[in-house]
């Protein structure tokens, strides 16, 4: 968790990009699904402080991958609490 809330916290420094999902560009629902999995940042970034990246940003692709990173990261933990929930994992 620590991780991951750090990447949030350096892409958010880094002035990167929250993916929202563009029409006629697939992949972008895809960067979006990832990026959502921050959960409850990625709401409170995008509705209620309405956080939008600087694209003149010297760090804002780094920051973009690590927000990225850091919803995906957390899919993972959530994939891993359900694997130790369903007793698949010790």
């Amino acid at each position: 968790m620590v991780l991951v809330v750090t990447a949030i916290v350096v892409g958010v420094l880094l002035k990167g990009n929250l993916w929202t999902p563009i029409e006629g560009r697939p992949l972008t629902m895809l960067a979006t699904l990832g990026t959502m999995g921050m959960g409850l940042p990625y709401l409170i970034l995008g509705t209620l402080l309405e956080y939008e990246g600087l694209v003149g940003s010297l760090g804002y692709d780094y920051g973009t991958a690590f927000l990225t990173s850091a919803g995906l990261m957390n899919w993972l933990l959530v994939l891993d609490v359900l694997d130790i929930g369903q007793g698949k994992k010790p």
